[in-house]
């Protein structure tokens, strides 16, 4: 499971998948080597809000990649045929060394294939 600090932000910013999941009360969950894990196996990471008026932190879900897939709503081979289409032709056209995890890839895919959104590593957003 990618727990990068890369990855932690692509979710973060990723409003239209974090809209997904509803995080329960911080009590259900279990830390488990720094990470927070709920009963369903749902991976949360705390994040120290960016504003410094503000103390605190907020949770971000971190979609493992089996979610990720589920979120198309495609039968398998429909689904890996058209990862791969997306995947050559990103290759092709982008420099591939911006993703360094299945989930970083499958977050970009879902993300460009149900909301038309890609991700700008250097402005650390995600852009139509």
């Amino acid at each position: 499971m990618d727990t990068t600090p890369n990855y932690v932000k692509m979710c973060e910013k990723a409003e239209e998948i974090q809209s997904l999941k509803k995080i329960k009360a911080i009590t259900a969950y279990r830390l488990v080597c720094g990470e927070i894990i709920d009963e369903d196996g749902n991976y949360i990471i705390e994040v120290e809000k960016p504003i410094p008026d503000i103390q605190g932190y907020y949770y971000v879900w971190l979609p493992r990649q089996d979610q990720l897939q589920a979120m198309m709503g495609e039968e398998l081979y429909q689904l890996l045929g058209g990862f791969d289409r997306w995947l050559l032709k990103m290759l092709y056209e982008k420099d591939s060394d911006l993703y360094s995890s299945m989930e970083q890839l499958w977050l970009t895919f879902v993300m460009h294939q149900k909301f038309g959104k890609t991700w700008n590593s250097k402005k650390e957003e995600w852009v139509v």
